[in-house]
Parts: C-alpha cells; sequence; structure tokens
C-alpha cells in the first residue's frame, strides 16, 4: 500500500464510506492533506491516529470544524511543555503511546485542518527558517515538495537561536525548522506558533584535521592539549555551540576541572554575528579545519560528514559514549502561515520527507524503525 492514501483507498483502509471519510475531512477531523487538487492522506499517520482512539462517533459527527488555534493549544498545555523542555521528546512520531499517538494526532489535525480548501499553489512563496546544519537536506525535502505541488519555498539558513530571536521581533516567517526543540518551544510558549515535532535527530562528532593522531579513546585528550586548536560554534545563538559546552560539562565528570579549560580555549568560530560565510560549495566547518583555524572542530556528524565528503583527508572521530551528546530537531509552523505553510510541514513530516532526511545522515523519526 503506498504511503499517501487517495480517497478511495483511505475509506477503504479504514472501513469507512467516502462519504463519511468527507465529511470527516470536511470537520478536520482525520489528518490529510490537499495536493494538487486532490486530497491525500498519509497512511502512517493514519495508522497513529486509530492506534490513539480518535475514530469516535463524536469526531465522526462533529458539526463544525475547530479552530487551527484551539487545536493547536491542545498541543502545548503547561505538562506538555515541561515534558519537551525537560525530557527533549517532544511529539515523537514513531512512538505508539497515548499520550505522544494523541498530541501527533491533534497536530495531523491541526495541518490537515489548515490545507482544507486551499488552493492549488500560491502566489507566495512558503517561508522556511531553518537551522544552517538542515541547508543540504531541506533544500532537496523543498526542491521535491516544489516538484509535488508547483508551490515554492523560500528559505534563510541560520544559528537556530539568531532566527529564533529574528522571528519573536516580527520577521516574517511561516515554517521554523530548528536544531534544537528549545527555541520552537519558545515561540510555542510566548504564542507565536503552534505545537514543536521532533522531526529529525544528529550527533556531534569531532571534525579533525589530516595528520592528527586522534581517535575517540584518546579525543579528550587531544581537546585539552594546549598545542592543539579547538573550534566550536557560538552557544546561546547556535544549538551546536550549546551541545559543545554540554561535551565540555561531561568532561568535567571525567576530569575535574576539564570544563574550565576547554571553555578557555575553545575558538568560537560559527554562528556568531561575525562568522564567515562558508566558501561556494564547501561546508563553513571543512574551510575552517583546512585554513588551520581549528585543528578539531565539534560540529554535528551531518556536517562533519559533508566537510568529509569535500576533502577526504579530513578526519572524523565519533565521541565516546561517556562524552557523547545527541541533538533532537523541533518543526514549528507560526500563528497566521498560509495554508500551504502547512503543508510543507506535512511533507518534510511524510515518510518522502524523512527519507530524505536520513539520506543525508540525520535519525528521522517517523521513518519505520
Amino acid at each position: 500500500m503506498p504511503d499517501l492514501l487517495t480517497t478511495d483507498e483511505a475509506a477503504a483502509y479504514l472501513r469507512l464510506s467516502e462519504r463519511k471519510l468527507y465529511e470527516l475531512v470536511a470537520n478536520a477531523a482525520v489528518p490529510c492533506t490537499k495536493l494538487t487538487g486532490k486530497w491525500l492522506f498519509p497512511k502512517a499517520a493514519l495508522e497513529r491516529w486509530l492506534a490513539a482512539g480518535l475514530l469516535t462517533p463524536t469526531l465522526a459527527l462533529a458539526p463544525t470544524r475547530p479552530s487551527i488555534h484551539r487545536l493547536a493549544r491542545l498541543g502545548r498545555g503547561p505538562e506538555g511543555d515541561r515534558g519537551l523542555q525537560d525530557q527533549r521528546a517532544g511529539i515523537v512520531l514513531p512512538q505508539c503511546q497515548c499520550t505522544g499517538g494523541v498530541m501527533l494526532a491533534r497536530l495531523a489535525v491541526t495541518l490537515a485542518a489548515a490545507t482544507i480548501s486551499m488552493p492549488a499553489v500560491a502566489s507566495e512563496p512558503v517561508l522556511l527558517h531553518a537551522a544552517g546544519s538542515l541547508r543540504t537536506a531541506l533544500t532537496e525535502v523543498a526542491g521535491a515538495f516544489e516538484a509535488a505541488s508547483g508551490q515554492r519555498v523560500q528559505a534563510k539558513y541560520g544559528p537556530s537561536g539568531t532566527l529564533k530571536d529574528e522571528i519573536a521581533r516580527g520577521a516574517q516567517a511561516e515554517v521554523f525548522a530548528s536544531a534544537n526543540m528549545e527555541h520552537p518551544q519558545a515561540l510555542a510558549t510566548a504564542g507565536k506558533s503552534g505545537p514543536v515535532v521532533l522531526f529529525a535527530r544528529n550527533r556531534l562528532c569531532a571534525l579533525a584535521r589530516p595528520g592528527l593522531a586522534v581517535e575517540p579513546a584518546t579525543l579528550l585528550d587531544r581537546m585539552l592539549d594546549a598545542n592543539v586548536k579547538l573550534g566550536t560554534s557560538t552557544p546561546r545563538a547556535d544549538p551546536s555551540g550549546d551541545y559543545a559546552w554540554e561535551v565540555f560539562r561531561k568532561a568535567d565528570r571525567l576530569r575535574p576541572g576539564a570544563f574550565v579549560v576547554l571553555e578557555e580555549k575553545a575558538l568560537r568560530l560559527t554562528g556568531g554575528p561575525n562568522a564567515p560565510s562558508a566558501p561556494p560549495g564547501r561546508t563553513i566547518y571543512g574551510a575552517l579545519v583546512a585554513d588551520g583555524k581549528a585543528d578539531i572542530f565539534l560540529t554535528y556528524c551531518t556536517s562533519a560528514r559533508e566537510a568529509q565528503t569535500q576533502n577526504s583527508s579530513q578526519q572524523i572521530v565519533p565521541l565516546p559514549v561517556e562524552l557523547a551528546v545527541g541533538a533532537d530537531y523541533g518543526l514549528t509552523v507560526l500563528n497566521g502561515s498560509s495554508p500551504q505553510a502547512y503543508a510543507f510541514a506535512i511533507f518534510i513530516l511524510s515518510i518522502d520527507g524523512q527519507r530524505v532526511l536520513a539520506k543525508h545522515g540525520f535519525a528521522a523519526p517517523a521513518l519505520p524503525q
């Protein structure tokens, strides 16, 4: 069975008449989207929707369509906010736990409600603000979305913290894809966006210059070596920097005093207001290592992989278990966004969108495990 079901396929899958399915669509009571004038139903979302017990007589007979904002509020109550901030679990797509499934289904209904009666193509592009580490992957996702729907996507990439601050100050944005959960959750808590969804995961790796003798077991020794230049991004402005500082804190638990040494020697080479731009066709991290600005650069594993693709002599060193730090990526849609923006968010969460993320090295939570 295909990942996206047509109306007759979805009706057969749900064991409903097409008329009843259209009633659910009209009442925003079933996850769906409209592309090129046709209703499509993500099979994985329907499975979670059924598992969450959302196919009920109340939903099937709902007389009016709930508002988008009302549905969005259902997904981000105070307890949910604390869960996102404390556990960094977000709305984890593949989980079958009751609470996660219900929240995901509510988000799916929210997104579906926004796409009801939307025109096939809008004259204005969808405005995407996204973490710089997502540039290659989301550029491909946006291209696939444009090919499928005819809808353009206009992207701005940069440090997630900086983008969040711009959005909070009123910058025009519709879809925000962050390299952490905290920044989009801050916008949701401030009432500027809907629910926050965990849509990708990453890890921190060490990108090392050619010839440097380093492996996971000796990585901390090399990082502490006064003769080794250690590069990071800028904390608070860029989650990559925050994750690097988390590595420093873990190092301090292994070797008391290591945090002070690492914080003092760390060269904040990216993410700040005066950070250099990447040369054409190269990652900024690989370029900085190649130019001798850093001997070791703590960056995302996806970015390190891309840098090594461009310069095969550069080394990727996985962090040892005791220093390992994961990165959860959060997605949210800003209030007042166009229906096409919601459709693009659905596409990022779809099997096709998640496959592209996985192709570029991200862990894609919505893909079958």
